[in-house]
């Protein structure tokens, strides 16, 4: 018969203290501070908890072989059944959860969650994990920060090996992010599945629910947003902002391709798989084909629609590059063909080469560009050096010191466009009104349609100036034949030009070298001036100088000028040596000569003088200049300020600053914030300081203190007075608790034991202190094999059962439990598809407890 008083003091053996001689320790359970000897302010709770603890200080271990192989290291805290278990070395670790840093030998790290971090064997430091699974298989990376169910789950580093990088610097945040990861490192994985696979890829960063989820060993990849480049395995340098930005990227799994990407905004770029180096910006942007496209939940996208697009740029909502090396900006914008450019909101390049600018401009011709459409609403009129445009022209030319420069080709080349050229089309009736130069015969040519037509034709070929007038073989015809004009052309003989003047009989001679006439001149130009001259005695002759002179031996006669009264004035006569001259009536001489010297205008023997400097501009070396936007003429102080015809400059830069676009010398600026995060970085660091996490660039913080046991208190003393047990708390006030409650039940318990024929309470319940039933979580855990599931039913159970359904709650397996007490049942893998599942423990038909499993 079990005694009273012997109950008691069971009970009181339960709650004592055990202390030993150094300073500050307690220590409670079987083989709990086994080897203790020297260490002060250590706290051991559990069975075999510090078993082998010597000397460290200032170390606490909570649970079933806490700390078990710990001898002298200090500044540990181990919490949890087998917390740091076989850690022998290391210092300033803080491990909570069953498993949590079971085998670290690391220093700094601090470890929270069930299994987490249960592997650093290797030396892995200063690592900050929390969630079930976390980081569990890390063996000695550093630097990481893995916080979420299975984050960074296979995490392992070199394990020794160099460089001593890999596997460390890593940041994963979110339940699974980071989860295959084994050897990258200078990752940033925030979100659920962010990150997922990847496994010795390097300075990642995954933002978002599954984004960059199948990445393995890329580098330099940035995804922020929902899915963004979540198919993403092998490419590099790759940048993705937006829900589904870049989704099918590298979808084929190629290892030489898909790389060097930018795409911003929802669905941006999802279909090309493949290609490299392209630009995007815009919602739905990408490569689809006609609007609207069928993407992902219906949204337009094109998935699938292209899986090989390089060097392209899209910049708008839909806009759509379906070639390689096009560029499409604008709503809607699209290039079909390649080398296109599309400017402009619904605007399309179908062809090679083709360029199209404007509003809803359709180019369907290769090597064809079109500035504005071609209806009265989308027309453009061009100006250069205006802003303000002639609207009644399709181009104004306003700049003052340029001019029109046209396309100038040789007579050949242009006879060539008449049958084969470059093009491949000769010129047809279509293309009147054609206008070329022709640098051969100098002069403007337009075609009219079935020919070429000189614009300032003449026969004289070439027109560059010379000291003689050449005429050569050429002729110049001023009427329709030499009876009814005046003709200049070549003699028969070729050492004559001879000139036709008014009737066929009328041919005038003169020699090659100086121009005379040797014949009867009726008349000029019809005024009846009648010169009787022999018809075979020259009348003048030009000689090399220029001058015509009477010949000597010329008789010519007076033509008179009468006065008003009837009286002669002037005659027409000689001076006696061959000059022509016009002489007064009364004085028959005028001998003065006529000169000009500067401006002045003035006559031989006559002081008179005539100035002329108010009829000429005195110089016809000025220069004309161009300073900035003032145009001026030297030797005159008036200027023309071209400023409002000219836009001053086409030197713009474009900059970004945060997230606002902006150009030099323009006050006008684009937000951007609502296609960036909102900080225009990727680069943040989370960090946590005491009990608070923060991440660099935000003023938001999350308090970890309620998840996190900060207690350094030690219990001091524990006294019994009568029924009354005092506790003593270092740094704290007394605590009293009076049992008398509990020995007067365990008294009415004992009664009832004495008096009971019934089966006694197994020895093995009540020591375990299993008076409750439970449920255990499957190990391991996800599994592709067998695992094992615990638990402890009472013995007053009549019947229990473990349910097992799938994710959407459909039973797929149920398991009768048959054995009371302790107990574990196995769970073979091939018996579920690959997926996430629950499983429930039942006791006479009530449920007690659910826990999830996951098979690989």
């Amino acid at each position: 018969m079990i005694k009273k008083q012997h109950l008691v003091v069971l009970f009181l053996m339960l709650l004592s203290v055990v202390s030993y001689g150094q300073i500050g320790n307690e220590v409670q359970g079987k083989g709990s501070g086994f080897s203790l000897t020297s260490a002060d302010y250590v706290t051991f709770y559990g069975d075999s908890s510090g078993h082998n603890h010597t000397s460290g200080l200032n170390t606490t271990y909570i649970g079933y072989k806490a700390g078990y192989s710990q001898t002298s290291e200090s500044d540990n805290t181990f919490i949890g059944a087998y917390s740091g278990e076989f850690a022998t070395t290391g210092t300033d670790n803080v491990f909570i959860g069953k498993y949590a840093g079971r085998y670290c030998d690391g220093t700094d790290n601090t470890v929270v969650g069930t299994e987490a971090g249960m592997a650093m064997t290797s030396g892995a430091s200063d690592n900050t994990i929390m969630g079930e699974e976390a980081g569990q298989a890390l063996i000695d990376g550093d630097d990481n920060v893995f916080i979420g169910e299975d984050a960074g789950y296979y995490t392992t580093g070199p394990n020794g090996a160099s460089p001593s990088t890999l596997g460390g610097d890593n940041t994963f945040v979110g339940t699974t992010s980071g989860r295959s990861n084994t050897t990258g490192f200078a990752n940033a994985f925030f979100g659920d599945e962010a990150g997922y696979d990847n496994t010795t890829g390097q300075w990642n960063t995954a933002v978002g629910d599954s984004a960059l989820i199948d990445n393995g060993v890329g580098f330099n990849n940035t995804a922020i947003g929902h899915g963004a480049g979540f198919a993403t395995e092998y490419a590099d340098y790759n940048t993705f902002v937006g829900s589904y930005a870049g989704g099918d990227n590298n979808r084929n799994n190629s290892t030489s391709n898909a790389n060097r990407n930018t795409y911003v905004g929802a669905f941006s770029g999802f279909s090309n798989r493949a290609g490299e180096d392209n630009v995007g910006m815009g919602t739905y942007s990408g490569y689809g084909g006609s609007y609207p496209l069928t993407g992902i939940n219906g949204q337009w996208g094109g998935q699938g629609s292209s899986t090989n697009r390089s060097r392209t740029t899209f910049i708008g909502a839909q806009s759509a590059a379906k070639n390689n090396d096009v560029i499409a900006i604008g709503y809607k914008a699209q290039v079909d063909g390649r080398y296109g450019i599309t400017l402009g909101n619904e605007s399309r390049a179908q062809q090679t080469y083709a360029v199209a600018i404007g509003q809803g401009v359709t180019v369907n011709q290769a090597n064809t560009m079109a500035l504005g459409g071609d209806t009265a609403a989308n027309r453009l009129s061009v100006g250069i050096g205006t802003v303000a445009a002639n609207s009644n022209a399709s181009l104004d030319l306003a700049d003052v010191d340029k001019g029109l420069l046209i396309n100038r080709v040789t007579t050949a080349e242009r006879t060539t466009m008449t049958t084969t050229p470059a093009s491949g089309v000769a010129l047809t009736a279509t293309d009147i009104g054609l206008l070329v130069y022709d640098t051969d015969v100098k002069g403007l040519f337009s075609w009219d349609g079935t020919q070429w037509v000189g614009l300032s034709s003449d026969n004289f070929g070439d027109h560059t100036a010379t000291t003689d007038l050449e005429i050569n073989n050429h002729f110049i015809d001023f009427g329709n034949t030499e009876s009814a004009g005046i003709r200049f052309y070549n003699d028969t003989n070729n050492d004559f030009y001879k000139i036709s003047m008014g009737n066929s009989a009328n041919y005038h001679y003169g020699p090659v070298n100086n121009f005379s006439i040797k014949s009867t001149m009726n008349y000029i130009s019809g005024r009846g001036w009648t010169w009787g001259v022999n018809d075979q005695a020259p009348i003048a002759a030009i000689d090399n100088t220029g001058k015509m002179q009477i010949a000597n031996t010329m008789t010519i006669g007076e033509y008179t000028l009468p006065n008003t009264d009837g009286t002669v004035s002037q005659v027409l006569g000689t001076d006696g040596v061959g000059n022509v001259t016009w002489v007064d009536a009364n004085l028959n001489t005028d001998a003065q000569d006529l000169d000009l010297s500067g401006n002045t205008l003035s006559l031989t023997n006559d002081t008179s003088t005539v100035d002329l400097s108010g009829y000429l501009d005195n110089t016809d070396a000025q220069a004309i200049s161009l300073a900035t936007n003032t145009l001026s003429i030297t030797g005159t102080a008036a200027t023309v300020d071209l400023s409002g015809y000219l836009d001053n400059t086409d030197a713009q830069d474009l900059s970004l600053s945060g997230t606002t676009l902006s150009l030099t010398n323009d006050g006008t600026t684009v937000d951007l914030s609502g296609l960036q995060d909102g900080t225009g970085t990727d680069a943040q660091a989370i960090s946590l300081a005491t009990n608070t996490l923060s991440i660099t660039g935000n003023a938001g913080t999350v308090d970890l203190s309620a998840y996190v046991n900060t207690d350094t208190q030690n219990l001091t003393a524990a006294t019994l007075t009568g029924s009354i047990i005092q506790i003593d708390i270092q740094n704290g006030s007394s605590v009293s608790v009076d049992i008398s409650p509990l020995i007067a039940d365990l008294e009415n318990r004992v009664t009832t034991l004495e008096a009971c024929a019934c089966n006694v309470l197994p020895v093995s319940e009540f020591t375990m202190g299993k008076m409750n039933p439970l449920l255990q979580q499957n190990i391991p855990n996800p599994f592709n094999g067998t695992s094992t599931i615990g638990y402890y039913i009472p013995q007053s159970v009549y019947q229990a059962e473990i349910i097992f359904s799938n994710n959407v709650g459909q039973i797929v397996n149920r398991i009768a439990v048959n054995k009371k007490g302790e107990g574990e049942i196995s769970v073979n893998a091939s018996n579920y598809a690959s997926g996430m599942y629950y499983y429930t423990l039942y006791l006479d038909g009530k449920k007690i407890d659910t826990k999830k499993m996951v098979v690989n």
